[in-house]
């Protein structure tokens, strides 16, 4: 696969020009910073109200994203409902397993979902992944050494992604994606942004505004990898620009993907590639 400028633009340009509907399923303290993130990058957000709305605005979405934090006893069944009508009307799924580490119910749950509908991507960190993965695999594997370092986590992590036939992207010292058979690493430096901001939830709502706006499943890796590459670049531009620490904030990071192109993706952002039979 050729990751170059040519690839990049052409990935933007389809945002740009469906400006898909993103229906977020999230934490309500999370929610505010993934709407602006969805509209920076050509998204239209849409955001359940109540219960009895969940259904009603899968149907009329582009793509599905749920922040698995979210998930209780009480509000399961809903969720379901929604993930089933995303299903059955063949829009994109992103899970957002954040949290799903904490508890066994989110763990099952999740897993359920993934099991029984045509999930699309499931982003998440490297200790939440390993969780997925089952107790007896995670002796197996060493959350301290990177992805790509680790032959048996790779291992383990593409299998997953085979099995269910969806993208993971996993967040380690660096971004780990892959659908299977392609591996992709791109890096993640340490910086006072991750510190003093919270922009985690951002990239999800990039990953389903990228993802929806294919017009073919073979496709979404790219909107995958684009939108990856694109928060990594927005960092990398504001460490450049040396702003005040006590002066960072979300809408910094809010701004650089709004004006995000091919060219500062190209410079910027540093992706490494190995397919896998």
């Amino acid at each position: 696969m050729n990751i170059g400028k040519r690839f990049i633009e052409e990935s933007l340009e389809l945002q740009k020009r469906k400006s898909p509907l993103i229906h977020c399923i999230s934490n309500s303290l999370a929610i505010k910073d993934l709407l602006k993130g969805i509209l920076c990058y050509c998204g239209i957000p849409l955001i359940s109200n109540t219960i009895e709305d969940i259904e009603k605005l899968t149907y009329e979405a582009d793509c599905l994203l749920i922040n698995t934090d979210i998930l209780t006893e009480q509000n399961v069944n809903e969720i379901e409902r929604a993930i089933r009508v995303a299903f059955f009307r063949g829009i994109p799924i992103v899970l957002d397993i954040s949290e799903v580490n904490l508890s066994f119910f989110r763990k099952e749950t999740v897993l359920e979902f993934i099991g029984r509908y045509n999930i699309d991507v499931v982003k998440g960190t490297l200790e939440e992944f390993i969780s997925l993965l089952g107790e007896e695999k995670s002796k197996l594997l060493n959350s301290e050494t990177k992805i790509k370092d680790n032959l048996n986590l790779r291992i383990q992590l593409r299998s997953f992604s085979r099995k269910y036939n969806l993208v993971v992207v996993a967040e380690a010292d660096d971004y780990y994606i892959t659908d299977g058979f392609s591996e992709f690493y791109i890096e993640k430096q340490k910086s006072k942004i991750d510190e003093k901001t919270d922009s985690v939830v951002i990239l999800s709502g990039l990953i389903a505004v990228g993802i929806s706006s294919s017009y073919q499943k073979e496709q979404r890796i790219k909107g995958v990898l684009v939108a990856v590459m694109t928060i990594t670049t927005a960092k990398k531009i504001l460490e450049e620009k040396v702003i005040e620490e006590d002066k960072l904030s979300i809408e910094n990071i809010l701004t650089e993907i709004e004006n995000i192109d091919a060219e500062k993706i190209n410079k910027y952002s540093k992706i490494s590639y190995l397919f896998v039979r």
